[in-house]
């Protein structure tokens, strides 16, 4: 049975596949199509693979999730529902391993739910072409770095070896003052101020909040619009709608908020300060924007 599938990734995923850096993150708000346009990257780079000597194109990936739970319920899902089992190749449940095969494309996908530090002992001995972190803003810095010495090795170099190897991230915004916020703004992660190239490429969504908010089309009418009216905190509203940017001590609960607010406020050094300041001056600048968009469109 053919499986015909139509898919034109938002502006933003269409660079974001353009680009052959060795480590690239997709960044935007909820429901803005990260994970399906990174589904079928996996898939493209798998159909761009080198023929080998019997005339197919063999791959292996892993895609990475920080839980199990979190893998089965939305990462699997995702995956499994534009490239089905049965038409695209065999899927082993107890394993979490895909044998995708569509035509002369053969690549091995492995789903693994790796949650810290103490996981980088799973990816040992591990062969692999690409990787995919689902959500990356939840996976550990030293699985990041394992990964990193995994891929590239399959297929071997007596196989042609692999046309591109390289790994890619996606995540709504992560909070101003970890590694990964660090790594996508290309900041120095031991003092967060000084430039440090490290040839990735990060490619921002437009907030959903704006006239050039993507993937709209696929969400119902009004979705951003009413998104965070029962969840007040600013985090929340800024990360997951508007896709922007913030420090981890506005990444809060309603119920403690002002204490959370006092003991985080106290702490800071004079460079968060002038990071919150200018993490709000963002998010005021994203509503006037918004707002402006909206006028427009009215007339």
């Amino acid at each position: 049975m053919a499986l015909d599938i139509n898919y034109t990734p938002p502006p933003t995923g269409e660079k974001f596949m353009e680009s052959d850096a060795k480590m690239r993150v997709l960044m935007g708000p909820v429901g803005s199509g990260k994970s399906v346009t990174c589904s079928f990257e996996v898939v493209r780079r798998a159909s761009m693979q080198a023929p080998d000597a019997s005339g197919r194109r063999r791959s292996r990936a892993a895609i990475v999730r920080e839980t199990a739970r979190q893998l089965q319920d939305t990462t699997i899902k995702t995956f499994l529902d534009w490239f089905p089992p049965g038409v695209c190749g065999d899927y082993m449940r107890t394993t979490k391993t895909y044998f995708f095969k569509v035509g002369d494309i053969e690549c091995e996908i492995m789903f693994r739910a790796l949650d810290d530090a103490d996981d980088v002992a799973n990816l040992n001995s591990l062969e692999l072409t690409f990787a995919w972190f689902n959500e990356c803003r939840d996976i550990h810095p030293d699985i990041v770095d394992a990964m990193s010495k995994r891929i590239g090795r399959f297929p071997s170099a007596k196989d042609g070896g692999p046309t591109w190897h390289g790994m890619w991230g996606d995540t709504n915004p992560p909070t101003m003052d970890t590694w990964w916020y660090y790594q996508m703004e290309k900041l120095d992660p031991a003092d967060g101020v000084s430039a440090k190239e490290n040839g990735w490429d990060v490619f921002k969504q437009p907030s959903g909040r704006t006239a050039f908010a993507e993937n709209i089309e696929n969400l119902p009418d009004g979705y951003y619009d009413t998104q965070g009216l029962q969840m007040s905190t600013f985090a929340y509203i800024s990360m997951g709608i508007m896709g922007c940017l913030v420090l981890v001590c506005l990444y809060i609960s309603t119920s403690d908020r002002t204490t959370t607010w006092l003991k985080n406020l106290l702490n800071l050094s004079v460079m968060a300060y002038v990071l919150l300041l200018l993490a709000w001056i963002w998010v005021l600048l994203q509503l006037l924007l918004s707002d402006s968009m909206m006028l427009v469109a009215g007339h």
